[in-house]
């Protein structure tokens, strides 16, 4: 049974590889997998932590181009829409 198991985390392993495309992030998941496999708690606990932050660091940045994405959406739709009204 544990090469079953093993083989099934072979392949969600490569899956999770196939899906992120970022080098950072398969060495950081292989590093998160072997810190796990060797039962070091204290050491994987600290770079899930170290992720977090990373993860809190990508969304507020996904945030603000979201944000700054709408204005600019908004402004373009608005001088679109005024410059069009004008013509009809």
């Amino acid at each position: 049974m544990n090469t079953d198991t093993a083989l099934s985390d072979r392949e969600l392993l490569n899956g999770i590889s196939q899906i992120v495309e970022s080098d950072t992030v398969k060495v950081t998941l292989l590093t998160m997998c072997g810190l796990l496999a060797a039962g070091n708690d204290e050491q994987l606990f600290m770079l899930a932590q170290f992720c977090a932050a990373i993860a809190r660091k990508e969304h507020e940045r996904l945030d603000r181009i979201i944000k700054v994405s709408a204005v600019l959406g908004g402004t373009i739709a608005t001088e679109t829409s005024e410059g069009s009204g004008g013509m009809e």
